[in-house]
């Protein structure tokens, strides 16, 4: 510390021996702290929440998908596909369930199978056009969350545009019957860990 004739401090100095660039420069350790603080906290407060979508597929995961393609077109149903845990890791990869959606029949669809946690339920569904006659072989898409309310199984929702959409774990497609009439039986779905919106199924229609 430098000192005039007086033995006082030169003025770069505070009070307490701590100069003003020394002052400047912890005050920017200081605020870097905190805002490290409060990433490290938006990180523990959901870990969770964000799972990446699919890349490119792997040889294993091209494999699997190439051995799905073909059992599919060998007659093996898509609830036998959906309900085969083998097959789960590719779930969420585009060509897979395109294979999934060209071979949907009107028979009722099972999307997962015995290890899949949660209560079983059955959605039962009647497409009609606004006269209220049958809509026979409308396509039926419906995907939803896990019992812990997640749509992928490495987070909640999958960071990507309508990635819940594209890539969720539990879906499957089928096609209405003479009558109009569907079913897919599957799990009940869970709310979103970090939300107050009820449970629910996602159910698109598409008529020709």
């Amino acid at each position: 510390m430098a000192e005039d004739g007086l033995g006082r401090g030169s003025g770069d100095e505070t009070a307490s021996g701590v100069g003003r660039r020394g002052f400047l420069q912890l005050s920017g350790v200081a605020a870097a702290a905190v805002i490290g603080w409060a990433r490290d906290v938006r990180a523990q407060a959901s870990p969770d929440k964000w799972a990446t979508p699919p890349g490119v597929e792997t040889f294993q995961e091209a494999t699997l998908i190439d051995e799905v393609t073909k059992a599919l077109r060998e007659g093996v149903s898509c609830s036998s596909v959906l309900r085969d845990d083998r097959y789960m890791p590719v779930h969420a990869f585009p060509r897979f369930r395109e294979a999934i959606k060209s071979h949907a029949t009107t028979a009722p669809l099972s999307i997962c199978g015995d290890s899949e946690p949660g209560e079983r339920a059955s959605v039962r569904l009647l497409v009609q056009d606004a006269a209220g006659t049958p809509i026979p072989n409308a396509l039926i898409y419906l995907y939803h969350t896990s019992s812990k309310g997640w749509y992928s199984d490495r987070g909640y929702h999958v960071q990507a545009n309508a990635g819940d959409e594209k890539h969720s774990r539990l879906f499957g497609y089928v096609r209405t019957a003479p009558n109009g009439a569907a079913e897919i039986n599957t799990i009940r779905p869970a709310g979103y860990p970090d939300g107050d919106l009820p449970a629910h199924y996602h159910v698109e229609v598409l008529v020709w």
